[in-house]
């Protein structure tokens, strides 16, 4: 009758205090979260400031650095208007910055002029101001009572001229009473007049 042979494993067994001192996955994670916040509270102190004063130096720079500076101005829609006119009256200069400049004080002086409808201004970085004009269009000429000069208007009544040439090309409104003593107008001036609105309906049927 044969022996049966039984083979045995010994499986080492660790203590209790052994397994006590190592530490877990989950021991580590909470660990490493805890010191995460402080580790990282200098980061977080110093990207704002460095945001906010980075910022405000590149502001300042950019207002401020003749890379900006304007050396060129580009007008579309002028006919009667010249480049010489509208850049005299913008009042430019060549050390003025492209993005500092108040493009709305500089609108309203282009439309100051008496033949400018409307102006519109951009910038084309890094250096050119783009300026869009309408021009006022003349539609008739007048005459006032009394008088011999010839003035252009266009529809609105505004004067545009004090010298009409080549009334042909106009229809003329003669005779016209005036407020003014002196029956003279000045270009930029605005007639509102009744006898003006009649005579200007009547031309336009």
């Amino acid at each position: 009758m044969g022996m049966e042979v039984m083979s045995t494993r010994t499986i080492p067994v660790r203590s209790r205090q052994a397994t006590r001192n190592q530490p877990t996955a989950s021991g580590k994670e909470t660990s490493s979260m805890k010191k995460i916040p402080w580790n990282r509270l200098g980061l977080y102190a110093v990207i704002p400031l460095f945001l906010y004063f980075g910022t405000d130096a590149l502001h300042h720079w950019s207002l401020t650095s003749p890379y900006f500076s304007v050396k060129n101005v580009t007008v579309t829609g002028i006919g009667h208007l010249t480049l010489s006119v509208v850049k005299a009256r913008l009042g430019l200069k060549s050390s003025d910055n492209l993005l500092a400049i108040n493009l709305a004080l500089f609108q309203t002086r282009i439309e100051s002029h008496p033949w400018v409808q409307s102006a519109s201004l951009s910038r084309d970085l890094p250096n050119t101001l783009l300026v869009e004009v309408v021009e006022r269009r003349p539609s008739v000429a007048i005459i006032p009572l009394g008088g011999k000069a010839s003035y252009l208007a266009d529809d609105n009544g505004v004067i545009l001229s004090d010298s009409a040439t080549r009334l042909e090309k106009f229809a003329v409104l003669r005779e016209i009473t005036l407020k003014q003593k002196s029956q003279k107008l000045k270009i930029g001036q605005v007639l509102t007049g009744e006898q003006f609105q009649t005579g200007l309906a009547a031309v336009k049927l």
